[in-house]
């Protein structure tokens, strides 16, 4: 009788948790669909709010004055967006009127609350929103982001800083920089280009020049995006004396000056193969006619990269014609230079 009991207490238990785990599979798929239709809900509302707005904000940018629709409280951040991404697109006097219309509407007030607000996508929104209006008494606030650790919302502050004083954010901006290399180089680039030259080179290179090699190798990329030209003699001069393969690559890459001919020559020598590399695409930009027989040797090296480029740099001899450099490659012995050169000449069309 016992034994019986004890079975029908299993059977009633594994009963009750089949029971649960239907209402808790039911439960799910009630709460995935209420999920898909409140985001599809937000997704209507915010394309209502564009198409009321949109035509408005850019009336108002090309110095029309049309009356604004209704603003209600829920619509502030799809607005605040929009605005911004307007904004990107704008210069100038429109750009102006613009930063006009955010103060009518109160919304400035309100991106510079969300800077203390805890939530992340509209403390980076505001920042965004402040970069635009580029106003001095904005500094400390913004200044106080700069050092979040998280990197999407401390390049934001950077980028804003930059927008609100560039003279006055090249030195935090820089020490920044150094101490963190999550933050992504290309984005780094754009906004230290978009900043300006005026205000970043001096102080970029100043401290490129007392930073030690690792970080030289992130900083002179950085010194080439905001102004290439005038990098060319400090980056002649890291190439003179230092022996740090990775700055030597780095180097290479983005020296410009005909000055640099006699070195980009030696380093075309060099025992490790991406700094042969490197020399190479360097010839193919400031070479001559005379670097034909080092490049021919180049051609032969052990490594594709840098049969590839020295193949590329071949081509870009001044004067080579195509019936020049089919005799040229097929006069080749090595059939790993006569395939690369080939293989070089179709990509220009010369084939």
């Amino acid at each position: 009788m016992a034994f019986d009991t004890s079975t029908d207490i299993a059977q009633q238990l594994a009963f009750g948790l089949g029971l649960a785990s239907l209402a808790l599979t039911f439960g799910l798929i009630v709460l995935v669909a209420l999920m898909r239709l409140a985001m599809r809900w937000r997704e209507r509302a915010a394309a209502a709010t564009i198409a009321r707005w949109r035509p408005a904000l850019l009336r108002h940018a090309m110095g029309e004055d049309p009356p604004f629709p209704l603003l209600r409280r829920g619509e502030r951040p799809v607005l605040l967006l929009l605005w911004n991404q307007i904004a990107e697109s704008l210069r100038g006097p429109s750009h102006d009127r613009l930063r006009v219309v955010l103060n009518l509407l109160g919304l400035d007030a309100l991106a510079r609350r969300w800077l203390v607000r805890r939530d992340r996508e509209r403390q980076w929104l505001g920042l965004v929103t402040l970069g635009h209006l580029a106003q001095p008494s904005d500094w400390d606030a913004v200044h106080a982001l700069l050092g979040d650790p998280r990197p999407y919302l401390s390049l934001s502050a950077a980028r804003t800083l930059l927008q609100i004083d560039p003279a006055r954010a090249a030195v935090p901006v820089l020490v920044e920089i150094a101490r963190r290399p999550e933050w992504p180089m290309a984005r780094l680039a754009l906004l230290l280009r978009e900043a300006g030259a005026q205000h970043l080179f001096d102080p970029l290179r100043e401290r490129l020049l007392a930073a030690d090699a690792t970080q030289q190798v992130r900083l002179v990329r950085l010194l080439a995006a905001v102004d290439s030209v005038r990098a060319s003699p400090t980056l002649l001069g890291l190439l003179m004396r230092s022996d740090h393969t990775e700055l030597l690559s780095m180097c290479l890459q983005h020296v410009q000056t005909p000055a640099a001919l006699p070195r980009v020559r030696q380093l075309a020598q060099h025992p490790v193969w991406w700094v042969r590399s490197q020399a190479a695409a360097a010839l193919a930009r400031f070479g001559t006619p005379a670097d034909k027989p080092l490049l021919l040797t180049l051609l032969c090296d052990p490594q594709w990269w840098v049969r590839y480029r020295a193949a590329q740099a071949l081509l870009c001899t001044p004067g080579l014609t195509r019936p020049a450099a089919l005799e040229l490659r097929e006069a080749l012995t090595d059939r790993y230079a006569r395939d690369v050169l080939g293989q070089a000449m179709i990509e220009r069309e010369m084939a």
